[in-house]
């Protein structure tokens, strides 16, 4: 049980510096120009939540292209 605590710390922990580095990426990246096969993120202001293509699952309609889905998160797929 205390190493599943334990886990469970080190991931909140990760994810916490992943926000925060987000955070500073946007700040930095804040008024540039997107360039073709730059990495960004979309997020909706009302919802908060962010547009994530998934690298492992295919789309329903169009199985070539990526499922994409909107989440409360920003972590990767």
């Amino acid at each position: 049980m205390e190493g599943e605590y334990a886990e469970l710390k080190t991931y909140e922990r990760l994810a916490k510096t992943e926000e925060e580095d987000n955070r500073l990426e946007f700040s930095r990246q804040l008024g540039k120009i997107v360039r073709f096969g730059q990495w960004f993120q979309l997020k909706n202001v009302m919802t908060g939540e962010y547009l994530t293509a998934s690298s492992t699952d295919a789309a329903t309609l169009q199985v070539l292209n990526m499922a994409v889905s909107l989440t409360l998160d920003n972590s990767k797929s």
